[in-house]
């Protein structure tokens, strides 16, 4: 980890000029031999930030490639009720990419204000993308295309979150990922971002940037889309609410995104859970980063 990542990452979100256009980008399609080929690990945390970042006013796209265009909107749709919602844009992998996939592409990335990459694969030193067991996913499963979103130099901030070094973003850990990790010098991914925020699970490095958002939000008095007030006459629990999923929240998009065939990359279940771990240790962590924000906010409040 980085110290201060977290912090610095959302001060720069809450820094943007509104309205302002984001791009959000996820999918790990290491199950290589299933379809969807796109772990639950990824598009419920991206799902989850890109709802906060609407609440903030930003404009939010969400570009993935066409195998996993159902798993994303699952997620959308279970995360977003009445509410504004992202734009969900597929993609061609590169071994079909055309002439209208790039159009497509360059017209999404046209003022776009900021780049967030959540558990997105990212290419290591030969180009190829890799799972953490060292398999390539190529380009019948990637669109490598979509990756020049963050790395093309389009001079914004960018933000990144991983758990393994081999997502996109995460060259800003290249040599601790080669030195630390299996394969590392195999599979972690040279393309660095702005504030890289390194997690046990990358969804639960986006519930923290949801619960640091709306900390500083609340401390800054930020106003927020769709309500007409701003500063403390919210109520710590209406920031949260409106910028942090809550367990109820995060059972239905994890169900979702299995409903929609996304599975445990680690344990190739449909049961809710994570990288290994289940469905209940999810809600845990997230009830444990709410509380955190709730208390801190509750504290100022007596202040």
């Amino acid at each position: 980890c980085r110290p201060n990542q977290l912090l610095y990452a959302t001060q720069k979100m809450l820094r943007k000029t509104r309205p302002a256009k984001a791009i959000v980008l996820t999918g790990f399609p290491c199950l290589r031999n299933n379809m969807p080929p796109t772990e639950t690990d990824g598009p419920p945390g991206a799902v989850a930030v890109a709802r906060a970042m609407l609440a903030l006013g930003f404009d939010v796209t969400m570009p993935i490639e066409q195998h996993s265009e159902g798993v994303l909107q699952s997620c959308v749709a279970a995360a977003c009720h009445g509410e504004r919602k992202p734009e969900v844009v597929s993609f061609s992998t590169s071994d079909r990419w055309s002439e209208m996939d790039q159009y497509l592409l360059q017209s999404i990335s046209s003022d776009v204000s900021i780049v967030l990459a959540i558990e997105r694969a990212g290419p290591s030193m030969d180009g190829q993308c890799y799972t953490m067991r060292g398999l390539q996913m190529g380009p019948t499963l990637v669109a490598h295309e979509l990756n020049s979103i963050l790395s093309g130099g389009f001079g914004v901030e960018t933000i990144a979150i991983g758990d393994g070094g081999n997502e996109l973003g995460m060259g800003s850990f290249y040599e601790d990922v080669c030195q630390t990790v299996q394969n590392g010098k195999t599979i972690g991914c040279v393309v660095s971002s702005d504030f890289p925020i390194a997690a046990s699970v990358s969804n639960w490095g986006c519930y923290a940037l949801c619960c640091a958002c709306a900390l500083l939000a609340w401390d800054q008095g930020t106003v927020m889309t769709g309500t007409n007030k701003g500063g403390k006459q919210h109520t710590p629990h209406e920031y949260v609410w409106c910028l942090v999923p809550d367990e109820g929240s995060i059972k239905a998009v994890l169900r979702a995104a299995n409903d929609a065939g996304a599975v445990d990359g680690i344990s190739g279940r449909a049961a809710g859970s994570v990288d290994g771990m289940s469905l209940e240790a999810q809600s845990k962590m997230l009830c444990e980063l709410r509380a955190i924000v709730l208390e801190t906010m509750q504290l100022d409040v007596e202040v």
